[in-house]
């Protein structure tokens, strides 16, 4: 067997994204997973990473809650994304989550007075697209290109898709591979055409789809990412059926020796009830008492 050479690690850059990540922002068990999965990568050394030191990061959009949670935030990019009306500026903001930096990014798409997810599809389709686009310019913009785009569900799955439509032609993006992970297939983003297409963004042409795939975010990315994950194994076997596959499980079928299923894990520092304040008694495996 070949030994690593952890001596000198490769550096393998891994860029998040999300719509929430606790303990910035969450809502439900997405926030967990991506609060939680890349802070734990961060921490593995070469030997556990067949040499590689993973450089990760984060980058979530900058919604109205975080600014009562975090004070401390660093500005450190600003662009603009195209659109057919006008160009759209945005602001990035970095802060930490311990040792995990994590870029918050802003802009008219994401206002102010919005809550992470709205009933109005279209104010959604119009947010998440802008931070999908924004993603990839964050990137240019600190000179810093991922080697992996891990995105999650609907809300990232358009930069899934547009890093697939330019990594062809800008050198930039050419090493950049992409996971996307799905956590809740039904959630597809339907109802977002209206943004897409507001922001250039062409519809995807790919006769494994059904029709009406062609221009929703999720079957977008799931058609384009280099790599398909589910949040355990048992939903990886799941989505390639008719009962859980919401119509795309014959395109999943065709794409699943690219899909497999991790388990979510448990963070055990903050689900410790050991040490858990909100607890009336704490307790561990050796003392049982009062629980």
């Amino acid at each position: 067997m070949t030994e690593l050479n952890v001596s000198s690690p490769k550096v393998l850059r891994v860029l998040f994204i999300a719509a929430e990540a606790d303990p910035i922002i969450k809502v439900g068990g997405l926030g967990d997973v991506t609060g939680s999965l890349p802070r734990a990568l961060r921490a593995l050394e070469p030997a556990q990473t067949m040499g590689y030191q993973l450089d990760v990061r984060l980058a979530i959009p900058f919604h109205s809650a975080i600014t009562t949670r975090i004070r401390e935030l660093d500005r450190v990019a600003a662009f603009n994304i195209p659109h057919t009306s006008r160009p759209v500026a945005a602001e990035v903001f970095l802060t930490h989550v311990g040792e995990l930096p994590v870029y918050l990014i802003g802009g008219e798409p994401i206002p102010a007075d919005a809550p992470v997810y709205s009933l109005d599809t279209r104010k959604d389709g119009e947010k998440f697209t802008f931070f999908s686009l924004a993603v990839l310019e964050l990137a240019r913009a600190i000179n810093w290109a991922p080697d992996i785009l891990h995105a999650n569900d609907w809300h990232t799955a358009l930069a899934v898709y547009t890093l697939a439509l330019r990594r062809n032609e800008d050198p930039f993006y050419a090493g950049t591979r992409s996971i996307l992970t799905v956590h809740n297939l039904p959630y597809m983003g339907a109802g977002t055409e209206e943004a897409l297409s507001s922001f250039g963004i062409p519809p995807l042409n790919d006769n494994r789809l059904p029709p009406w795939g062609s221009y929703q975010p999720l079957p977008m990315g799931l058609a384009t990412a280099d790599f398909i994950s589910t949040v355990s194994p048992t939903y990886a076997r799941a989505i390639l059926t008719p009962e859980f596959g919401c119509d795309l499980q014959d395109f999943l079928q065709i794409r699943a020796a690219s899909i497999t299923g991790i388990l979510n894990g448990l963070d055990e520092q903050d689900w410790n009830p050991a040490t858990d304040p909100t607890l009336a008694e704490n307790f561990d495996c050796n003392q049982l008492e009062n629980r």
